[in-house]
């Protein structure tokens, strides 16, 4: 992948939710051709809390918990979709993640690496902030 982007509300839709283990964060450009998904997951048995997870691996987006962490990352734009899924080595921090009382994502703060096929590949770099 390659190039920028930056999602801001009320101008562009931003939504950021827990479901099956992960958290999931959608932006979307106000006129809709220009979104993003990343999805953070902690290994299998674990909830996603505050902290930097190593070697985290593709998990696709209805799969179950791996036993590693598990990541995915995706960017579409008009001129059609990027993102990889065949081996994916990507390494995620979490600096704050607040949920509030029914259980929602209120607050995140996230940094990633991704590489595509490998450590020697070209790394995605990325980050999140979300403050509902």
């Amino acid at each position: 992948m390659s190039g920028s982007a930056r999602w801001a509300a009320p101008a562009d839709e931003v939504d950021v939710w827990e479901y099956d283990g992960a958290v999931k964060v959608d932006a979307s450009s106000a006129d809709g051709w220009d979104n993003a998904r990343v999805e953070l997951s902690a290994p299998a048995g674990e909830q996603l809390h505050e902290g930097t997870y190593v070697g985290a691996r593709y998990r696709g987006q209805t799969a179950p918990q791996l036993d590693s962490p598990g990541f995915f990352v995706a960017r579409g734009d008009r001129s059609g979709g990027l993102g990889c899924a065949d081996v994916v080595q990507a390494d995620f921090t979490i600096s704050q993640l607040t949920r509030a009382a029914d259980g929602s994502i209120a607050d995140l703060e996230a940094t990633f690496v991704q590489r595509c096929g490998g450590p020697g590949t070209p790394a995605a770099t990325g980050e999140v902030h979300f403050h509902g």
